[in-house]
């Protein structure tokens, strides 16, 4: 729909004006009602804020001494030499003398884009670019407005989307990136239409006279069925308004919006009143963000992301520290070395965590020793108390861990790995399943994208609580939260698989798992299982196969083994080897509560079986769901030889 058509006489229109709230709450119901598309234009008063200076600023108090001391070799009221020096100069009008100034100052293009990137480097975006990462990638409003245009040098738009919307945006910064703009991108795209400070950014007036022609076009393109919002810019630039001139009457019909404390002078004003903009008289960049944080509801950023980052960072130097001193083969003693030195540079606690967990396998009272000598230096150390209680949980230590991990959540109750950790802890080892869901509840909303958590919360719901609707949008969620994580991924295909039925999304799920993680032994048999329910009898003996050479758990080589007696012995002979080897684990107390084999019995006696009944039984003993003394009842088990 037409907001604001253009108009169909000559005469200058009135201009209608809108105040700043009122400007807000029109623009959230052409957003989320009408669905219309924005683009912010983005100038250089929006990054003021965040300690960039302004073109005027630029010029007066920076620029212009520099020029005078260059030129006369004297320093002085720079100002008033360059009232003398440049005809219609004055403090007030120095923005529009940019080009000239910088022209002079710095003759050579390389030299104007090292000034250009010292200003902005290392700057900082604030609160309004916060915002508008948050508005850019609101998930009903950002596929409407998630495109900017700048006349910008600076990265605060990308930063902020990536630092606080966790989005990375497609950011062209020169010309001839300008073919990958697409209008219908669903991810964010930022369009530096005067450069990039890192590349060759435009600053004289020759070099902003004009847009290059493709850049022109694709802004024709990126405009044709959107609106405008311009932002903290002045409108002094050449190349902007002849582009924008040269837009069809057709396009921008989601109207003009001009947001600044007056109205611009010369031809760029009247392209506004052709177009008929609503001005919004507001300058400040950050409050007018501000007043669309609180209309769209817009969450604050916060720092779980970049925890998340470093204990990811944290948690894979671990497990590398860990894999390191596993081994007592000579060659890996330059690995140790560098190990060690690496692990020095940690903060202390850190490094003392690291020491202990990387003896937990190999020597575990002495990584006792090292995590309780570790906790009388750093008694109130978080991840140092929660690492240590996931140990103790491990090594069978129930009351002392529940202990420690009391101490870890006072020392820091928005944890999110040690609150899911304690949440597993009461589940499996106390049976507290009340108290174990309210610290899974803690522990999502602490950090609402870990996928660990997500999938053990996911698991939790479906097996103790039987709430399989919730338990599949936390699955959902641990596949958007990290769509390579395959013990995630498995967990939720065996979910599919044996709660909803749904045998394809199985296997979609599955085939994701096994490239996430090739060597995944428990994906691998379940995938194994689910092909032969399905009677692809070949690809299941081919995941076997590589299941096979991976696991080690006796349970899961049970499984395997339950499975190659169903599908793939053809003989008598194959069936009894088969099932001499299963007597062995059987008659060695191997179990699983975890297997349902009812499918793979099904499919076997489909498929003509011989045994059917001793299969079945066979399943519900290896799950115990029945008591292997009834194997007894059988001939075929009864005369299997143990090898």
């Amino acid at each position: 729909m037409s907001i604001n058509p253009l108009p169909k006489c000559s005469h200058m229109p009135s201009r209608r004006e809108l105040p700043l709230d009122e400007f807000v709450r029109e623009f959230f119901q052409h957003v989320i009602d009408y669905r219309t598309r924005y683009a912010f234009f983005l100038g250089a008063g929006c990054s003021y804020s965040s300690n960039i200076p302004l073109a005027g600023d630029l010029v007066r108090d920076l620029w212009l001494p520099k020029l005078m001391r260059k030129k006369t070799g004297k320093t002085g009221d720079s100002n008033a030499w360059a009232a003398s020096v440049f005809e219609g100069y004055t403090r007030k009008t120095a923005a529009t003398f940019y080009g000239p100034v910088i022209e002079q100052l710095f003759r050579f293009p390389e030299h104007r884009q090292q000034e250009i990137d010292s200003i902005v480097r290392d700057k900082q975006p604030g609160f309004g670019y916060g915002a508008l990462a948050k508005l850019m990638t609101h998930e009903k409003a950002g596929p409407c407005c998630n495109v900017v245009l700048t006349t910008n040098f600076d990265d605060l738009v990308a930063d902020s989307l990536y630092l606080y919307g966790n989005a990375r945006p497609l950011v062209i910064g020169h010309e001839a990136l300008i073919h990958f703009v697409r209008v219908t991108s669903s991810n964010p795209l930022v369009v530096k239409l005067h450069g990039d400070h890192q590349l060759a950014p435009k600053n004289t007036s020759v070099e902003t006279k004009e847009l290059a022609g493709s850049v022109e076009a694709a802004l024709g393109n990126l405009l044709s069925e959107s609106g405008l919002v311009f932002v903290g810019y002045a409108g002094g630039d050449a190349s902007i308004t002849k582009a924008l001139s040269n837009l069809p009457p057709t396009s921008l019909r989601g109207g003009v919006y001009w947001v600044n404390d007056t109205w611009p002078d010369g031809a760029f004003g009247e392209w506004l009143d052709r177009r008929e903009a609503i001005w919004v008289r507001h300058l400040d960049f950050d409050e007018l963000m501000l007043m669309l944080h609180v209309e769209f509801d817009l969450p604050n950023p916060d720092d779980s992301r970049f925890r998340r980052l470093m204990e990811e960072h944290n948690q894979t130097f671990e497990k590398l520290h860990r894999k390191i001193f596993a081994t007592d083969a000579e060659e890996a003693a330059p690995l140790k070395q560098a190990a060690e030195t690496v692990a020095k540079k940690f903060p202390s606690a850190q490094a003392a965590l690291m020491d202990a967990y990387a003896h937990e396998k190999t020597a575990p009272e002495k990584a006792v020793a090292l995590y309780r000598e570790a906790l009388e230096e750093f008694p109130s150390d978080a991840s140092l108390l929660g690492q240590f209680s996931a140990f103790l949980h491990r090594q069978g230590a129930g009351d002392e861990a529940e202990i420690h991990y009391k101490r870890a959540l006072e020392a820091d109750p928005k944890n999110a790995i040690n609150l899911g950790n304690f949440a597993r802890f009461l589940a499996t080892i106390r049976g507290d399943h009340d108290g174990a869901e309210r610290l899974y509840q803690q522990a999502v909303e602490a950090d609402p994208k870990h996928a660990n958590i997500l999938g053990n919360y996911a698991n939790f719901l479906t097996k103790i609580r039987g709430n399989h609707d919730g338990a599949e949008r936390l699955y959902q969620q641990t596949a958007e939260a990290d769509p390579k994580n395959a013990n995630n991924l498995g967990r939720y295909a065996l979910f599919l698989k044996n709660i909803r039925g749904d045998h394809d999304g199985s296997e979609r799920l599955y085939q994701q798992a096994v490239e996430a993680d090739p060597k995944h032994a428990n994906n691998l048999s379940n995938y194994a299982g689910l092909l032969f329910t399905r009677g692809m009898i070949n690809e299941g003996e081919e995941r076997l196969v590589q299941c096979e050479g991976v696991a080690t758990d006796p349970a899961l080589l049970l499984e395997c083994r339950f499975y190659r007696l169903c599908h793939l012995a053809r003989s008598d002979d194959e069936r009894a080897t088969a099932l001499s080897v299963i007597r062995r684990d059987i008659d060695a107390g191997v179990r699983s509560l975890s297997f349902d084999l009812s499918g793979n019995v099904a499919r076997a006696v489909n498929d003509g079986h011989p045994w059917p009944a001793l299969l079945d039984c066979l399943a519900k003993v290896i799950a115990k769901r029945a008591d292997a003394a009834e194997l007894e009842s059988f001939p075929e088990w009864r005369v299997a030889e143990q090898p």
